[in-house]
């Protein structure tokens, strides 16, 4: 019983690496990868995921597994899913940017390009985010996606918190996104750091966009998703 457990266990894949949707006929479009933040799933992006793959893009996702999310385990799952693909452009969602800006090293030479979307570059918890990474308290958050991460992610997000560790864009094409009132990645985590060649949008009315998105309505906030797919036809 436990040597079948024990098999069960190993079995279980670190990362879900999908193809979103098949298409009838293929495309010069480019592939599109999007790393999803621990604690979010696949359905959660969905008005994200669809509105790529309908601008004709080859749109894949990669879910790090619960049990394999610390840095070092979803780095090594980013880098079996670039095998896959020829210099796809990264769309980094939430705090799964830390791990691709953590190793340009490994990584800028892989794609054509990186869309920040709700991502910091520099990473600066406010005291509730902290306190509720270290101490489990997310009832101010009202249960927020990030809660339901690993606790080994959580340890990994409050350490680089303590640290404020900041990350060089060694990217010719990058794209980011936030909203003003985002109390999880504002604007001050992303702007500052972009280079005069990157493209910044802060989500809203201040870039004549209507009405501003929460932290979970960015990802399906149409305004922003048009500007996404703009900006990666460009470069494709």
């Amino acid at each position: 019983m436990l040597f079948f457990l024990f098999s069960f266990l190993w079995a279980i894949p670190d990362a879900y690496h999908t193809k979103y949707l098949e298409r009838i006929q293929t495309n010069n479009t480019s592939v599109v990868l999007v790393l999803i933040s621990p604690g979010w799933t696949e359905q959660m992006l969905d008005p994200l995921l669809y509105h790529i793959w309908k601008e004709g893009f080859s749109v894949w996702s990669l879910r790090f597994a619960e049990h394999a999310q610390s840095d070092r385990e979803m780095k090594d799952s980013i880098e079996k899913a670039m095998v896959q693909h020829q210099h796809p452009i990264v769309i980094a969602q939430g705090f799964s940017g830390r791990t691709i800006l953590q190793n340009p090293q490994i990584f800028a030479s892989k794609i054509s390009g990186i869309a920040l979307f709700a991502s910091p570059v520099r990473t600066s918890c406010s005291p509730a985010l902290e306190q509720a990474l270290k101490g489990g308290d997310w009832d101010i958050f009202h249960h927020i996606p990030l809660e339901n991460a690993n606790p080994s992610f959580h340890d990994d997000l409050w350490e680089a918190c303590q640290k404020r560790e900041v990350f060089d864009l060694p990217y010719q094409h990058v794209w980011a996104t936030t909203t003003n009132g985002n109390s999880i990645v504002p604007p001050e985590a992303i702007r500052p750091y972009l280079l005069e060649h990157h493209q910044f949008i802060r989500s809203g009315p201040l870039a004549l966009q209507g009405s501003e998105p929460s932290y979970q309505e960015l990802f399906a906030h149409a305004p922003t998703l048009s500007a996404l797919s703009k900006w990666m036809r460009k470069i494709q």
